[in-house]
């Protein structure tokens, strides 16, 4: 199994991203290995339905507080999830996305502004007009979060089927949604085409 993981770190908290390929006991032991001081864990492609999703509860319940969202229709896909350190726990609520491939937190900080925290997973580059649209509506999504809570900081980790090099039209569709931004960085991981972690800062004009 590839994996491809990317550990961010922040003044306030340490944030780790996983596309899991399917959440089974190696994926299990593979984090617990890792995210021993992870405060927050952004998982894609969890291949996990709303009956199953109590496995991450099961696996990481006593330390973290899960938000899940699946994307099972048929054969095992897709599915995205945040999980919360118990410490954050208090100051930690789901923001509601509607979109399976977007699960979005927002922390509550004391000494900086709020964090929004997402975990993205885009759909895989057919070719297809749907890959387009799909790819689109998540761009949206995020937009909209963006818009909705402007004096807030972001964080969009996960896994985005493009990279900086790709000459596509849904790489146009990232380009021009961090364009839009005051300050945003693409970070890549030493693995080819992930997109781990967009940071996004918003300067707020009084």
């Amino acid at each position: 199994m590839i994996v491809h993981i990317f550990i961010f770190t922040m003044a306030e908290f340490n944030v780790i991203s996983l596309n899991c390929h399917g959440f089974n006991i190696g994926t299990c032991r593979y984090l617990r290995s890792v995210a021993h001081s992870a405060d927050i864990i952004l998982l894609q492609e969890t291949w996990l339905c709303d009956a199953t999703s109590s496995k991450l509860n099961d696996a990481f319940g006593e330390n973290y507080i899960v938000h899940h969202s699946s994307a099972m229709v048929g054969r095992p896909s897709g599915g995205t999830a945040i999980l919360v350190h118990k410490k954050l726990g208090n100051y930690t609520y789901r923001i509601a996305t509607d979109n399976p491939r977007l699960t979005a937190v927002r922390c509550q900080l004391k000494s900086d502004s709020d964090i929004i925290i997402g975990s993205v997973y885009m759909p895989f580059n057919d070719n297809s007009v749907r890959h387009y649209d799909d790819f689109l509506s998540v761009i949206v999504v995020m937009q909209g979060l963006v818009n909705k809570f402007y004096s807030c900081n972001f964080i969009f980790g996960g896994d985005f089927n493009t990279s900086k090099l790709s000459a596509t039209r849904t790489h146009d569709l990232l380009n021009n949604f961090c364009g839009k931004i005051i300050c945003c960085g693409w970070i890549l991981s030493s693995k080819v085409s992930t997109i781990p972690i967009i940071k996004i800062t918003l300067a707020v004009t009084p």
